[in-house]
């Protein structure tokens, strides 16, 4: 548990298990969606976050530990389930009325009563990978942007743009432009052959990047056209009149135009037909501030987007007593909302530089060079660089080799 600046949520534990699809009732949606995770036995309320006085960023961090997990690791995010419950509950989703006031419970309490009818909680366990996997893009992408990473930055804007693995229905709302242009990009890919179930199935995901680009930029230049001559037209894409939509198309355009996207692979790693550092070291200061804005429209649309359908709300007590409080939707909401406190001025989240460490930490402006989550690690990796120092200078050559060669 931590506690932190102005909210509370209270997961439901439990015990979770992977299932096959086939044994819920949610629907099979290609390779990646053919297993869920299902609640078996529902165990108590667990205070994950207390609403208290602030938070001291060496707290105990439950958006860091479920960032942590690699998504492809089963047993942990099983476990991390078991101790908090499901990041997307869909009790505590559905109990956002004032129905709890009338059997004289709490509201976080009344969560566990909500019925679900004849379903188990459950959720597609690619859901999940999902979550863990934008969360970790997510820290990475402000890291990319202090560290003006640029070809990191680029690689992540292109998995969160085009990625065609997740679940987008056409009357799906996405709230922010960046979720939009992705939104939109499906609506294309449909229109082009992709579907939930063969997914690409042989198409060109770099000619459907392509083929969207211009899409966009035709729909503009026939909107443009027919104001010129004082007729209404309704534009397809209405977003590309503003600023963050337009850098992106520009951007996009000329990293399609320079090299090829050969995949955008389930697991977020953007596969290119040639790396882009060449062209990268040839960027004025402009382009790389181009690229820099880009990355920050991004990043605050992340936050605007999971934290939408947070809200201020008055809740009372057993005892009848009002407490100003949070509506928070989910587990995966409240995550989210504690990363907002935690970026600041004065500090962000950071990956662990030591490559065998899964895990995050927060650097503050007390210590900006940290570049390690613990003391352990940078011991272990002050002792490794000592050892390849000495490896290195064990097989350079001596001066007395050296000439003895030349003679």
């Amino acid at each position: 548990m931590i506690t932190n600046p102005g909210f509370s949520f209270s997961g439901i534990s439990g015990t979770h298990k992977i299932v096959p699809v086939h044994e819920t009732d949610l629907e099979s949606l290609g390779e990646n969606y053919n297993e869920c995770i299902v609640c078996t036995y529902d165990g108590d309320l667990v205070k994950v976050y207390d609403n208290g006085p602030g938070f001291s960023y060496t707290d105990k961090s439950v958006a860091m530990e479920f960032a942590s997990i690699k998504p492809t690791d089963r047993d942990a995010i099983i476990d991390f389930c078991n101790r908090y419950g499901m990041p997307g509950s869909m009790r505590q989703f559905g109990n956002f009325r004032n129905d709890y006031l009338f059997f004289k419970d709490d509201k976080d309490s009344f969560s566990k009563v909500i019925p679900l009818g004849n379903r188990q909680e459950r959720v597609w366990l690619y859901t999940v990978q999902r979550d863990i996997l934008q969360m970790q893009m997510t820290i990475e992408l402000n890291q990319s942007i202090q560290d003006r990473n640029i070809q990191r930055i680029i690689e992540i804007l292109l998995y969160l743009c085009f990625d065609l693995h997740g679940i987008d229905f056409e009357g799906s709302q996405r709230h922010t432009e960046t979720f939009q242009f992705n939104h939109f990009f499906y609506r294309y890919a449909e229109e082009n052959g992709f579907t939930l179930h063969t997914r690409l199935a042989g198409l060109s995901i770099h000619d459907l990047i392509t083929g969207f680009l211009k899409d966009i930029e035709n729909d503009y230049y026939e909107t443009e056209m027919y104001h010129s001559f004082g007729f209404p037209r309704k534009e397809k894409y209405v977003q590309i009149s503003f600023s963050t939509w337009q850098h992106l198309c520009d951007l996009f355009s000329f990293v399609t135009e320079k090299e090829k996207v050969l995949d955008i692979t389930p697991f977020g790693e953007v596969i290119m037909s040639d790396s882009l550092s060449s062209y990268i070291n040839t960027f004025s200061e402009k382009d790389t501030d181009g690229v820099l804005m880009c990355a920050k429209a991004v990043f605050s649309d992340i936050f605007k987007e999971h934290l939408h359908s947070v809200y201020p709300e008055m809740v009372f007590s057993k005892n009848g007593d009002p407490e100003s409080s949070w509506r928070i939707p989910s587990l995966l909401d409240a995550m989210y909302l504690e990363l907002f406190f935690r970026f600041s001025p004065n500090s962000s989240v950071r990956k662990c530089q030591n490559p065998d460490c899964p895990n995050y930490y927060t650097r503050t402006s007390s210590r900006p060079k940290k570049i390690y989550c613990s003391e352990s690690c940078a011991l272990l990796m002050a002792k490794r660089m000592e050892r390849d120092r000495k490896r290195k200078a064990k097989n350079k050559p001596s001066d007395d080799n050296m000439k003895e060669s030349k003679l």
